[in-house]
Formats: structure tokens, C-alpha cells, sequence
């Protein structure tokens, strides 16, 4: 069974200061929806910021989980004694997100990859969407999102509506703008 954890979570690819009114609330609602997404746990299927990842299995995979694959750090395996063994790099490649062994894979109990995944720069749709989810966020726990109308004598009067319309059309965008970067494990 194949488990993938991050042990070096991405650097934030957006900042508070990127959503429109955010707060003191926006750096935890833009790390809420960045972990919705991103990989492993993501309905994305991959990695977005640059991360670390680390993968175990019982046998050796065809390919690593949550690309784009930027590297691997060290390979590791648990051999028929028992024994934890560290594969050389010159034993394997990396294509794409293929791992590929030079000589045929040695037989394992166990395997352990660490590899980085993600992207340099992150691509603008995917930064986009995370700006609009926080800011849809945001939105929908503030103080007044009950208010549906406001009066202050003298000064006027004040409507606010978040409506369903409004929560379907922010995550139709949102699904259209990562549709593109989704993969399907």
C-alpha cells in the first residue's frame, strides 16, 4: 500500500496582501485552501508549490505521485534480510515522473523515496483560483455576513447579499481555472 506524506511543506505562492480586503484571517484561509487542493491530499492530484515529499510502499512504483517531479533526494529500501539499503543515483533515472532503474529494481520488503514535486513558479490559473477560494472564504466568515441591510440616519442605507448565485459562480471558476492542472490518480 502506497502512503505519500509531505516532509517539507511549499513556501505560501500567495501573500494576504494579494487578496482583496484581506486580513488577519487570509494567511490561514489562503493555507486552508492551497491544502484542499495541492497534493497528497488535494483533489488536484499534484503538487503546487515546491515541496518535499516522501513516498513508502511495499514494491517499487512505475512513476511518483503529485508531479510535476522536480527531483529525487534519496532512494531507500528494506532487502529480503531486512536490511535498509540506500540506492546509489546512478542506479536509476528520473523521466518526467517516471523512475526508471538502470539494471532491474533489487528485491525489497519495503521502499522509501524522498523527492521534491511542484513548481518553480507556480502557474498564474492555479494562483488565481487559491486568491479567489481564500477570498470566497474570507468572505463567508466575516462579521456581517448575515447583514442583508443596513440604515444609519442622516447617512443612507446599505445592502449586502451573499447569495447562493454568488457561491455556485466562485467555485464554477474555481473548478474551471484548475480544471487544466487536475490529475487523476
Amino acid at each position: 500500500m502506497q502512503l505519500v506524506t509531505v516532509t517539507v511543506p511549499p513556501e505560501p505562492f500567495v501573500e494576504p496582501s494579494e487578496i482583496p480586503g484581506g486580513n488577519a484571517g487570509a494567511e490561514l484561509a489562503i493555507k486552508a485552501v492551497t491544502e484542499e487542493l495541492a497534493a497528497p491530499n488535494g483533489w488536484l492530484g499534484r503538487s503546487l508549490g515546491k515541496q518535499t515529499l516522501e513516498l513508502v510502499d511495499t514494491c517499487w512504483p512505475y512513476q511518483l505521485p503529485y508531479g510535476p517531479i522536480i527531483g529525487v533526494k534519496s532512494i531507500s529500501y528494506t532487502d529480503d534480510n531486512g536490511v535498509v539499503q540506500t540506492l546509489d543515483e546512478t542506479e536509476y533515472a528520473l523521466l518526467g515522473n517516471m523512475l526508471v532503474p538502470l539494471q532491474g529494481w533489487p528485491s525489497a520488503q519495503a521502499v522509501r523515496i524522498t523527492y521534491e514535486a511542484g513548481y518553480e513558479e507556480v502557474p498564474a490559473n492555479a494562483k488565481y483560483a487559491v486568491m479567489l477560494a481564500a477570498q470566497s472564504l474570507l468572505t463567508a466568515v466575516s462579521e456581517d455576513m448575515f447583514v442583508t441591510s443596513e440604515t444609519v440616519e442622516g447617512v443612507g442605507s446599505i445592502r449586502r447579499e451573499i447569495g447562493e448565485a454568488a457561491h455556485a459562480a466562485v467555485n464554477d471558476s474555481i473548478r474551471r481555472l484548475l480544471a487544466p492542472l487536475r490529475v487523476f490518480l
